[in-house]
């Protein structure tokens, strides 16, 4: 070689050269499911991709080609599962679907799903869960007996109309006009199985007597709390217990004739901040006037409810948990 020095430079160079990066790419949805969820409607569930803007979902039916569907926004944060419900299927036909991801000109590879058929017969039957009916933000969750939520029923409370949103997943109204104790409120739901109907009237709202406002509550103590009620009384009680950090109980089934409850030592633990907050509702389910397609497990969930905010402290040095107070010993 007549100039062996030049050579030597150049794979030098070039070995110290960066190599040139790989482009981009995006992941393509994994775990991506399809499930009957009535004769009209299937739930398609995947995992999220990182970094994707969106899905792409394509359906086939039968044998024929695949085409466009819908376009779902990637929902930042929460669970890393999303989900769709496709409604207004032909009872009795075969479906196949597929997603990607994509973002910013990205598309990732297809996921295919298994092909799935929906029933020839209208046999659905539906689980209504309600929360908060009469009260504060009203939510209601329409669930098939496949475990696919459904999101394509018309849903009113004394005529007016609640809203499907997703997430979460609940039919919502701001309010319901003129929702007042004492109020019965008659549910509507129209599914393509037919009409579920149900009613319940708003409780009383209990009265707290214990812990009282702005109280200081030692923590890792049984923590008893103690109401009172007019009129007749609910189906339930629901009690939550929160707080910024670890602190989140619930005992969503308290027999509506009790007027006390204690929680559990290892729940009463200090939240972020010392702050504690508990909310206390009267439950009317309406369970025995269900009628139409419906799940014997389903409950209106008409509530009244009321709230109290207090402090919850460190337990002093040296004083086991469980513990009462120490006292001084008793003079001879």
């Amino acid at each position: 070689m007549k100039y062996p020095w030049l050579y030597l430079a150049v794979a030098a160079f070039l070995t110290a050269c960066p190599q040139n990066p790989p482009p981009p790419t995006l992941g393509r949805p994994g775990d991506f499911t399809a499930t009957v969820g009535s004769s009209t409607s299937i739930g398609l569930r995947w995992l999220k991709v990182e970094g994707a803007a969106a899905y792409q979902l394509e359906r086939k039916v039968g044998s024929g080609s695949f085409s466009p569907l819908v376009s779902i926004p990637h929902e930042m944060g929460g669970p890393l599962v999303q989900s769709h419900t496709d409604s207004g299927l032909t009872p009795g036909t075969r479906y196949t679907y597929r997603i990607r991801a994509v973002n910013a000109g990205l598309q990732s590879e297809w996921s295919t799903s298994a092909e799935v058929e929906t029933p020839a017969a209208a046999s659905t039957r539906y689980r209504v869960s309600g929360y908060w009916l009469g009260a504060s933000d009203p939510n209601l969750y329409l669930v098939t007996d496949t475990g696919v939520v459904f999101s394509s029923a018309t849903v009113t409370v004394n005529g007016t109309p609640l809203t499907y949103r997703n997430p979460p997943g609940s039919y919502y109204a701001p309010s319901l006009p003129g929702a007042t104790a004492g109020t019965v409120l008659n549910l509507n739901i129209t599914v393509p199985e037919g009409t579920i109907t149900a009613s319940a009237a708003i409780p009383q709202a209990p009265s707290l007597t214990a812990p009282a406002a702005d109280a200081r509550i030692t923590e890792n103590r049984p923590l008893t709390v103690t109401w009172n009620y007019t009129g007749p009384d609910p189906d339930r009680f629901y009690l939550h217990l929160l707080g910024d950090g670890p602190l989140n109980y619930v005992a969503a089934n308290i027999s509506g004739a009790e007027r006390s409850f204690t929680i559990p030592a290892d729940q009463v633990v200090v939240p972020a901040g010392g702050r504690a907050s508990l909310f206390l509702y009267a439950v009317n389910d309406g369970k025995a006037s269900f009628s139409g397609p419906v799940l014997p497990t389903s409950a209106m969930g008409v509530a009244a409810s009321t709230s109290v905010i207090f402090d919850i402290v460190p337990a002093p040095p040296g004083l086991p948990a469980g513990a009462g107070p120490r006292r001084a010993p008793a003079l001879p």
